[in-house]
């Protein structure tokens, strides 16, 4: 039987560049740094290692879209391979995903994802969501996605995002973002996400600032972290991005009696790029460091190709 490789949607550096002049903006569904996925079905030797929501799963850079300027629909494919250290303890992660940007009228773009996952210790799994975005009047718009996973150790049942962007100046080039996140996995665990940033664009560049609040249940635990995007590039040219975050991931594990409970430092580096090949098609990749203090480093490699029609 093939193995499953694993994903979701990264449009790496899918920015808001047309979004701002008042277009539909595609950012992907909103990582959440400082997340830890509970491992309340986890080996013991993976306690912490089950982080789902993490900048890898939808990529940072995608706060802000590359915005298909033409109103063009869009497909994303790419596969993703994380190498975690020591990986007698963790494994191996690899994934496949599908994304489809729907542009439709009244300022309306509908995302859909299929995303497979293969990790070398837990088991195999899929998530699939839906979403939709859309421009309200020219001083905002929001972006809406629910979606969910069969029965699994990592991924969660369902999770719902909604997020709102109002946008501020003469050019409309300063954008502020509201968000809130709430994921229930099989094992009962619940995590509940506020978060709120900042985003300015400038000629052929832009950077976001953004803090999120994470709330986990069982227990009423929090954590924190900040994330700092950097974007420079132009549209149906190419785009390069650094992705930069530091926080804590917490919450109690209900593998042992008594909750036990995990509160550790993280810090993430990611740089991507997407590059225009013909007028309406490309490529995209991106290499990342991640390290969850002393428990485990991890080592990202991406690649992924784009069809806009």
């Amino acid at each position: 039987m093939m193995r499953l490789f694993a994903a979701l949607s990264t449009l790496t550096s899918v920015l808001m560049a047309g979004g701002v002049a008042g277009n539909t903006p595609m950012p992907n569904p909103v990582p959440i740094p400082g997340t830890e996925t509970p491992a309340g079905t986890l080996p013991a030797s993976a306690a912490t290692a089950g982080t789902f929501w993490e900048k890898t799963f939808f990529s940072d850079s995608n706060l802000k879209s590359d915005q298909n300027v033409t109103g063009q629909d869009r497909l994303e494919l790419f596969v993703m391979y994380e190498y975690l250290d020591p990986n007698d303890d963790y494994g191996s992660w690899k994934q496949f995903n599908a994304a489809y940007y729907q542009k439709l009228p009244e300022s309306l773009t509908l995302y859909y994802q299929l995303a497979l996952f293969e990790r070398s210790i837990e088991n195999n799994a899929m998530f699939a969501s839906i979403g939709a975005y859309k421009d309200w009047s020219p001083s905002y718009y929001t972006f809406t996605q629910i979606g969910g996973s069969p029965d699994n150790q990592y991924l969660p049942k369902i999770r719902f995002d909604h997020e709102l962007y109002l946008k501020f100046g003469e050019e409309k080039n300063l954008v502020g973002i509201l968000g809130m996140s709430f994921m229930e996995y099989y094992n009962g665990h619940r995590d509940r996400v506020a978060s709120a940033g900042l985003t300015y664009y400038g000629p052929r560049y832009n950077i976001t600032y953004r803090h999120f609040f994470n709330t986990s249940y069982p227990g009423n635990v929090t954590s924190r972290s900040d994330l700092l995007s950097i974007g420079y590039g132009e549209e149906k040219k190419q785009w390069i991005y650094l992705d930069l975050s530091y926080g804590n991931q917490a919450y109690r594990s209900i593998l042992a009696d008594g909750y036990t409970p995990f509160d550790e430092d993280s810090a993430d580096i990611k740089l991507s790029y997407r590059k225009w090949t013909t007028k309406n098609s490309g490529w995209f990749g991106a290499i990342g460091f991640s390290r969850l203090n002393t428990n485990y480093n991890k080592y990202l490699f991406q690649v992924g190709y784009f069809q806009e029609f």
